[in-house]
């Protein structure tokens, strides 16, 4: 069954952006190898025509936070995320390789060697022309600023002109027209705006998704890493808007809030946990207060009661003989798996906390409520359910930069 062409395309552009690839490439790509169509061929399933053992070694990346089951290869969004990051690894490893971007004959080359024919140029181009009209109407259907959607590709065949780009990040100069570079726009954390089928936190209402399971509160924590490239744009975002910001909600709400948070008794239950997680106390405390109103019988991770199997994402945590349990596996075994986070200057802190809400925000070029209501750097604008953006709603909560900058001015501690 043909799928329709213009969804096809908005669901290109939201995985193309989200994962750093040109979206007219995933577009071209689908036409070419399917039509754009949901049907399969044999063993190849799907717009993309992907083998079960390709999906199976694809379908899960820690980094971009996808998480999808085998039988997803039958959801043809699923199939867009999927191929997205397919040919973003095809991309990174074609640079590594050659120390220049590939066009895009060279990108799918990368992908699929056996693709080669005399006619496979001429195949891609015709790909790529067919669908070239739909990018412009798809990227101002799903997104604030469309320009950062790149250029349509009018030559497959010529190579990328910027050696040594990075995927996720603007080359100097600009990719070009003929080259398959990342837009540079690359946003984190859970899919933006509700997109994928199957993901996790969508748009802004919640954490992501871990699987049931995992350690104890006396588990060993596992090592740091650095944090994602494609979340670099929105430190630097972050950490300009902490420099410019001021409160402008309710200063006794703000006030009352923070001080409770660093009350003594709480802040030694956080710190406790912090000496575990290496989650700085005073972040536990913040998503204590977003995710659960910092009431002590609720799990951080979604504010279900921790003495019970969670029923909300992520689901299936618990039960937990203590909140300090419940903490330790949120903080650890949940996305974003806050006991990884390396950078806890301001703008890193933020970044940390915003994947929370998911970077629906972010995709939409705006600053997250979840992180700045209650300050200047938030107007309005709010996800009032997965996937729903109402552009006029404003978020009455606190957030979270004006929490920890009040919470900071109470307790000379925090060396935020």
């Amino acid at each position: 069954m043909a799928i329709d062409q213009a969804r096809f395309a908005q669901e290109c552009v939201r995985q193309g952006v989200y994962i750093g690839i040109n979206p007219h490439y995933l577009s071209g790509a689908a036409k070419l190898r399917s039509g754009i169509s949901d049907e399969n061929q044999g063993d190849l399933i799907g717009p993309f025509r992907l083998k079960q053992d390709v999906w199976n070694a694809n379908c899960k990346d820690t980094d971009f936070e996808l998480d999808y089951e085998p039988d997803d290869i039958n959801r043809w969004r699923a199939q867009c995320a999927v191929y997205a990051l397919m040919a973003f690894r095809a991309f990174e490893a074609f640079v590594e390789n050659n120390g220049s971007n590939p066009g895009a004959l060279q990108l799918y080359l990368q992908q699929w060697p056996d693709a080669q024919s005399s006619t496979l140029q001429a195949d891609l181009q015709k790909a790529l022309d067919d669908t070239a009209a739909l990018l412009e109407p798809a990227a101002q259907a799903v997104l604030d600023d469309p320009s950062i959607v790149p250029s349509a590709i009018t030559e497959a065949g010529t190579p990328g002109t910027q050696a040594g780009a990075v995927p996720g990040a603007p080359a100097q100069g600009g990719a070009g027209s003929g080259a398959a570079a990342p837009g540079g726009t690359g946003s984190a954390g859970a899919r933006p705006g509700g997109a994928g089928s199957g993901a996790a936190a969508s748009g802004g209402t919640g954490s992501a998704g871990a699987r049931p399971g995992g350690a104890g509160a006396g588990a060993a924590v596992p090592a740091a890493g650095p944090v994602p490239k494609r979340l670099v744009k929105l430190r630097e975002a972050n950490q300009n808007r902490w420099v410019n910001m001021q409160i402008t909600g309710s200063l006794q709400q703000i006030n009352n809030t923070a001080t409770r948070l660093v009350a003594a008794a709480a802040k030694a239950r956080y710190q406790g946990v912090s000496a575990k997680t290496r989650v700085p106390w005073f972040i536990i405390a913040v998503i204590h207060e977003r995710e659960a109103s910092q009431r002590w019988n609720a799990n951080i991770a979604q504010g279900d009661p921790f003495d019970r199997v969670s029923t909300h994402v992520p689901k299936g945590r618990g039960p937990f003989a203590s909140w300090e349990d419940a903490a330790f596996d949120a903080l650890v075994n949940c996305d974003p798996k806050a006991a990884k986070w390396q950078d806890w200057s301001p703008g890193g802190a933020l970044t940390l906390l915003e994947l929370y809400n998911g970077l629906g925000y972010y995709f939409r070029g705006l600053p997250s409520p979840y992180n700045w209501a209650s300050t200047n750097q938030y107007a309005r604008g709010k996800f009032v359910r997965d996937g729903v953006f109402d552009p006029n709603f404003v978020d009455p909560q606190l957030g979270c930069a004006a929490l920890l900058f009040r919470m900071k001015a109470i307790d000379a501690s925090i060396n935020l």
